[in-house]
């Protein structure tokens, strides 16, 4: 029997694959294709910028951590094994862990704004002195964070290795910032670019 990887599976057929989408791939990139950029002055912009912090709230309460699994009776050792200080639910795991506020800490010092993430749709409200699109960018790398601080735990279930943050936050960075740049170049003012161009050159 011959093995194919998922990458080659993944791949187009012009580059030898059988066409099927990556979850993993749309994913990351419906983090930021479902918010539109244009400015709405219908107060369409604020309601879409508020339903990134929404979502992640959604995503949040929605995730297996061992506390839920207890309550389903199918968990019984709730201590969070990348630091053993604490139960793993989903405050803790996400924002108290000293692993995952490294996470936060690093990316909000390379966006270069500060807020509590647990508050990222009131984040929206006040953040007004921000452009569209720089509280887009950092809504949605927030997003991603979590989603990839929730890969890393899974991951470090059966493999037994976690990535450094500054190596997390990297991809999280460049993976939203390529899908903006893409989508939106043409709408991007200077002010917008030279704030990504910074991003990028670290």
């Amino acid at each position: 029997m011959v093995y194919v990887s998922w990458d080659k599976c993944c791949s187009s057929k012009g580059e030898g694959g059988i066409g099927i989408k990556s979850a993993k791939t749309w994913n990351k990139a419906l983090l930021v294709l479902h918010i539109p950029l244009k400015k709405d002055t219908s107060g369409l912009e604020s309601h879409s910028l508020m339903s990134v912090g929404g979502k992640c709230a959604a995503v949040l309460g929605r995730l297996l951590t061992k506390d839920r699994l207890a309550h389903m009776g199918g968990s019984q050792d709730l201590t969070w094994f990348l630091c053993n200080s604490s139960n793993e639910d989903h405050g803790h795991l996400f924002f108290a862990c000293h692993f995952s506020n490294r996470c936060v800490l690093l990316l909000q010092h390379k966006l270069n704004i500060y807020f509590d993430p647990r508050e990222l749709a009131e984040w929206n409200t006040r953040g007004r002195r921000f452009s569209i699109l720089i509280r887009k960018v950092t809504c949605a790398c927030h997003v991603l964070l979590v989603y990839m601080i929730w890969q890393v735990r899974n991951g470090a279930r059966v493999n037994f290795e976690v990535p450094h943050p500054r190596v997390i936050v990297t991809q999280a960075i460049k993976d939203i910032i390529s899908k903006f740049w893409a989508r939106h170049k043409a709408a991007l003012t200077n002010l917008d670019e030279r704030w990504i161009g910074k991003l990028t050159a670290m």
